[in-house]
């Protein structure tokens, strides 16, 4: 499940997408509107990150993505956006 803010704080949403074995999420606003989030994945799938993308403002999500070029590192990740790049640390 994701809590969410899009009023600085002031209330909070929850999504209706649960993520089964994830963990650790970032997320960030893409160029398009679109909310991307990014979790650790504590599947046996690939020692990757997984992601998923929503169209409707973090309401929902689409389906998992395994992202086997984004190592899953035993530390949180994070995300950014800048000049309409997606940023992963």
């Amino acid at each position: 499940m994701v809590w969410l803010s899009d009023d600085g704080g002031a209330s909070y949403s929850l999504s209706s997408t649960v993520f089964s074995w994830m963990d650790e999420c970032t997320m960030a606003e893409l160029s398009d509107g679109g909310v991307y989030i990014n979790m650790r994945n504590n599947h046996s799938v690939c020692r990757c990150r997984a992601s998923a993308v929503s169209s409707d403002g973090g309401a929902s999500f689409g389906a998992v993505r395994w992202d086997r070029d984004l190592p899953s590192p035993v530390c949180q990740a994070t995300l950014s956006t800048a000049g309409g790049h997606l940023l992963f640390a």
